[in-house]
């Protein structure tokens, strides 16, 4: 069943970010997929993911491009005045402190400059008074 369209951005050389609401949610998991359509009118279908309500969180934080080539940036929700403590570990668990600062209720953006760190997987942990948030990106 469709549930909505964004209109896409052709073909570009540039990151391209899209979003959609779904304000039909029902319940407590929704399972989504997408469909690419491009322009010869080829389309192709994603993997379906399973969302659950709980997913969601007041405090959180991105990482974006997913796939750093150059540098990234850091995008922090918070709900609350809160200490954040940021810290970067790559995949054999080796870590670097990057933040610890108290910061105030809101959206807060900090560049992740990444020229010096090696080509792989890496988890970006946030620690604050409410809890611990991971997210996963990977440099190229």
């Amino acid at each position: 069943q469709d549930i909505g369209f964004v209109k896409g951005n052709g073909t570009t050389a540039t990151p391209q970010y899209f979003s959609f609401l779904d304000n039909n949610f029902l319940g407590n998991t929704a399972y989504y997929r997408l469909n690419q359509s491009d322009f010869n009118g080829k389309t192709t279908f994603s993997k379906v993911v399973s969302v659950q309500l709980n997913d969601f969180k007041e405090t959180h934080h991105k990482v974006f491009p997913n796939l750093v080539t150059t540098d990234a940036t850091i995008e922090i929700s918070l709900s609350q005045k809160s200490k954040v403590h940021l810290t970067l570990v790559n995949a054999i668990g080796q870590s670097i402190d990057l933040l610890t600062e108290t910061m105030e209720r809101g959206s807060h953006t900090i560049a992740l400059p990444t020229a010096t760190i090696s080509k792989g997987a890496y988890f970006l942990t946030m620690q604050t008074n409410t809890g611990t948030d991971v997210v996963r990106f990977v440099k190229d």
